[in-house]
């Protein structure tokens, strides 16, 4: 018996179903169905699958095998399965049933693969080796996406809650809060945020060149109090240290005067932050809240320290206040505010800590490596282990100050070897750090002007809104108006028919038109131009009133015909 025929004999379902067929290299049974068979129609999405019955039993773990599950599907009218679901997922997934290996489009989203996997009941662990990492890369970017967005709406966009119950001091501290913290929020926040910018550039000026002997001038004490008499930070050959100088210098005044503004303003920002935060605990404790605080502690420590101490206890006390000093390069760390670049870097490193210790150890193994080798082959600088290790971990990062370096021949051979080891260490790790670094960056800038174009629509519907009420109040107003017109030439023709003195009738008229004026005031000119054309027809009947005589003027008035065509035609 061949061995082929061994294997397929050891298959014991090969014997269950006629003219099935055993793949050797992979186990898997083959079963060949009848073209008789029943059939039946999914239509998902729009598209058409037409299957075998026996197909979707192949597979007991999914739903398609489930008869309730596709029952809730059914149309009777049409025959078929309706499924409003994606078709080009559901194509593989109906691919898994007939084959039993797993493979997903890769024009899809991980996201979006796994839902439908979920809806269809196919466990994401039967993906096939070749198609797992594009499907594991899409979620784990969409889940640190996900986390980046928290993250950031943490940090920047803490806001308040239940905004319309918010009585007018919450309010203000609301508004107040979006324009020292958003400085997109209106043209003051932005105002705002470019004068805040201005004195961090400046405190780090400050903080910069009063090293320099140019900004200097001599002196034992500053404006503050702050002592420097006797004692100066000198480099020395091995390390920098406090000594004795006999001619102190202190920085310049204007230096010292920027940085008690700088001092002033910070001090401010960090109390109306901490009075106006939603969560002012939350607050308190976040990452750049703690970093304001430590920044602004050194300075007032120093103000205090030495405004009481005398010049015999300066040198106990010196170094300790240097190191106060150094804290101050803290105040680097406020641009990350304005700067979103710089917040993405500190992510980004916190995001890659794997890749970072993966290249950590990477680098300190090489280091060993390389730094015994080095001392073992007789180097005369490379005189110890530990002082081989600063030479390796040089050479390997492709810095190469020069200070040490191999002379003999078998030197050269382990530097060239270190130096290689140190690129390829490089060219492992730091592209995964990059890739995180681009990702993050460009969702960022994405996410912000997302979010400006949201608000732009919805300025935009709220302008929308308040032009569409104005029209209809213009509208309601237009409508007033013309009712009160057929009310006011109602009240015209009821005083023409009647017989009253001309006066009366000129008395009711003006006293209409001062009515409809009141009422409304965009018909105010047309009803002055109609009292103003009575006013006209009083002087008239006053001038035939001194021509003619009292009894052909009540003649006139008692004529009824001709009184109302005189009262038509001027009315």
């Amino acid at each position: 018996m061949t061995k082929k025929n061994k294997v397929l004999n050891s298959h014991v379902l090969a014997a269950l179903t006629p003219g099935a067929k055993v793949d050797i290299k992979t186990r898997n049974i083959n079963v060949s169905s009848d073209p008789e068979d029943a059939t039946l129609v999914l239509n998902v999405g729009g598209e058409l699958f037409e299957t075998y019955k026996s197909t979707l039993n192949k597979h007991g773990g999914t739903n398609l095998s489930d008869a309730h599950f596709l029952e809730q599907f059914y149309r009777e009218s049409r025959k078929d399965y309706f499924f409003d679901r994606d078709p080009v997922c559901f194509r593989s997934i109906l691919e898994y049933v007939r084959t039993g290996q797993l493979h997903l489009p890769s024009n899809v989203c991980g996201p979006a693969v796994k839902r439908e996997l979920d809806f269809w009941g196919v466990n994401e662990g039967l993906i096939q080796r070749c198609c797992w990492n594009i499907y594991d890369s899409w979620n784990s970017a969409y889940e640190s996406l996900l986390q980046l967005d928290q993250d950031r709406k943490a940090m920047f966009c803490m806001d308040f809650e239940d905004k319309e119950d918010m009585d007018w001091s919450t309010r203000f501290r609301c508004k107040l809060w979006n324009i020292l913290s958003n400085h997109d929020y209106s043209k003051l926040a932005k105002v705002y945020g470019f004068i805040s910018l201005s004195f961090v550039v400046m405190s780090v000026f400050t903080f910069i060149v009063e090293t320099h002997p140019a900004f200097k001038v001599p002196g034992t004490r500053d404006i503050l109090g702050r002592s420097h008499q006797g004692f100066t930070i000198i480099p020395n050959t091995s390390h920098s240290m406090v000594q004795e100088n006999q001619h102190s210098m202190i920085p310049h005044p204007v230096l010292i005067i920027i940085d008690i503004v700088c001092l002033i303003f910070f001090t401010l920002e960090f109390v109306l932050r901490l009075t106006c935060a939603p969560q002012r605990v939350r607050f308190f404790f976040s990452f750049l809240n703690m970093v304001d605080l430590v920044a602004l502690l050194p300075d007032y420590i120093e103000i205090i320290v030495m405004n009481h101490v005398h010049n015999d206890s300066v040198s106990s006390i010196m170094h300790y206040i240097t190191i106060l000093r150094l804290i101050r390069i803290l105040r680097t760390f406020r641009l990350i505010r304005h700067v979103s670049g710089l917040w993405v870097m500190m992510y980004t490193l916190k995001a890659s800590l794997e890749e970072l210790m993966l290249m950590s150890v990477f680098l300190l193994v090489g280091m060993v490596i390389f730094a015994s080798l080095i001392f073992f082959v007789g180097e005369e600088q490379f005189d110890t282990i530990p002082i081989s290790l600063w030479w390796a971990l040089i050479t390997m990062t492709t810095v190469g100050y020069g200070d040490m370096y191999p002379t003999k021949d078998l030197g050269y051979v382990v530097g060239t070897f270190c130096a290689l080891a140190g690129l390829l260490m490089i060219g492992f790790t730091v592209p995964i750090i990059v890739n995180h670094f681009v990702l993050f960056y460009t969702h960022l800038q994405s996410a912000i002007r997302a979010e400006k174009r949201q608000k732009s629509d919805l300025k935009e519907k709220e302008e929308e809104q308040k032009l569409f009420e104005t029209r209809e109040e213009s509208n309601k107003t237009k409508t007033n108006s013309k009712r009160e017109k057929t009310n006011y030439d109602k009240t015209i023709e009821e005083h023409v028919d009647a017989p009253p003195s001309y006066a009366r009738v000129l008395d009711t008229l003006q006293n209409g038109v001062d009515k409809n004026a009141a009422i409304d005031a965009k018909n105010a000119d047309d009803h002055a131009n109609l009292g103003s054309s009575l006013f006209q027809q009083n002087e008239k009947f006053g001038k035939e009133k001194t021509e003619r005589s009292d009894n052909e003027f009540v003649h006139l008035l008692g004529n009824g015909t001709r009184k109302n065509e005189f009262c038509t035609s001027h009315v």
